[in-house]
């Protein structure tokens, strides 16, 4: 059925699309992390509720929303999700998070903030570099 340059070459394109979506992936996940880090406004909020959040079998967390005030003392509500085995209620009820100003729906806690998109986004835009090098070597190799 395949010959093993046929199979070779369907691996690679397999290799392409996976790390195609997972670059773009990445790359919206680590641009509204580094928004929050250039813009955002970190104030205090007042949790108003929790709740267990389930996403599938295993994707459990708790859904906390929260009230906030903007720079100009407008009332906002925002909720993130927190893991359930890293977070606890504060006996004050309070949360640090961090919100764009002009876009205040545009919020999250502090403490559930990571930098491992942005890692992830450029570990797989050096693969990503890497394989088109190499593509394009072999294409160049083939022509002459």
């Amino acid at each position: 059925m395949f010959n093993s340059e046929s199979y070779r070459q369907y691996r690679a394109i397999r290799w392409w699309i996976a790390i195609t979506i997972l670059f773009l992936m990445s790359m919206a996940k680590s641009c509204s992390e580094l928004k929050f880090g250039a813009f955002g406004v970190e104030t205090d909020a007042r949790i108003v509720r929790t709740a267990i959040h389930n996403e599938g079998r295993r994707n459990e967390s708790v859904r906390v929303l929260y009230r906030f005030e903007d720079e100009k003392g407008r009332l906002h509500e925002g909720m993130d999700d927190a893991s359930p085995d890293e977070w606890a209620m504060p006996e004050d009820r309070m949360v640090r998070i961090i919100y764009l100003p002009g876009r205040p729906a545009s919020s999250a806690m502090v403490s559930e903030r990571s930098v491992t998109w942005i890692f992830v986004f450029f570990v797989l835009l050096t693969i990503f570099i890497g394989m088109t090098i190499k593509a394009v070597k072999d294409a160049n190799a083939g022509r002459l």
